[in-house]
């Protein structure tokens, strides 16, 4: 951003003080979607007798961390001069994802890894993340409008991966698939598919 960018964004009448912050709302996304699962889906049976499995813990401190990435970078780029990145965050989500990769490549078998994306659980993954994600959206356009981002294209994007990541984690708690090529694959796509919508249709609704 150069000088008569920055002066132009001052010289405008300040939006209103916003009603609560992203992360806020992204825990409420979280939530929400997590409720919404435990109402119409149910919670997978190893929840329910308490015997939670080692594979559930990783999947669930993955996924955790794509959303507080997430709503770092949110945070970051609604701002009228957005703060120096901090990539400490992202370095360790990118590592703990090899990891996991690695770790499920070397000792389990290829075919029992990609039988994962036969089941029914892989379209109803793509569907429900998709459906939680687009209504956290909504709650995301909302909230947005009352930030002053310098790149609205790049924070509608970052909007629509935040509300994505957040459902994600929520309905996390029925898929009963803890292969991480499978939450790789099967969550990333609608997070991607969330932030590329986001950019569409949000960029001129958050501007001011």
């Amino acid at each position: 951003m150069n000088t008569n960018e920055l002066i132009s964004i001052l010289s405008q009448t300040p939006p209103p003080k916003a009603p609560c912050r992203i992360t806020v709302l992204a825990g409420g996304i979280l939530l929400l979607s997590a409720l919404f699962t435990f109402v119409l889906l149910g919670v997978r049976p190893e929840l329910q007798g308490g015997h939670v499995p080692l594979s559930f813990w990783m999947k669930s401190v993955l996924l955790t961390l794509n959303v507080l990435v997430c709503i770092q970078e949110l945070d970051r780029v609604s701002r009228p001069q957005p703060r120096a990145q901090q990539p400490w965050l992202w370095r360790l989500l990118v590592s703990f994802v090899f990891i996991c990769l690695g770790i499920e490549w070397l000792t389990v078998d290829a075919s029992t890894i990609l039988h994962g994306f036969l089941l029914p659980n892989f379209p109803e993954c793509l569907v429900a993340v998709s459906v939680y994600g687009s209504a956290g959206l909504l709650g995301m356009n909302w909230l947005l409008k009352f930030y002053a981002p310098a790149d609205t294209r790049q924070c509608a994007s970052v909007a629509g991966l935040t509300a994505a990541a957040a459902g994600a984690v929520g309905y996390s708690i029925h898929c009963p698939l803890d292969s991480p090529t499978f939450i790789v694959v099967a969550y990333g796509i609608p997070i991607l598919i969330l932030g590329w919508v986001g950019r569409r249709f949000l960029t001129k609704k958050i501007a001011w």
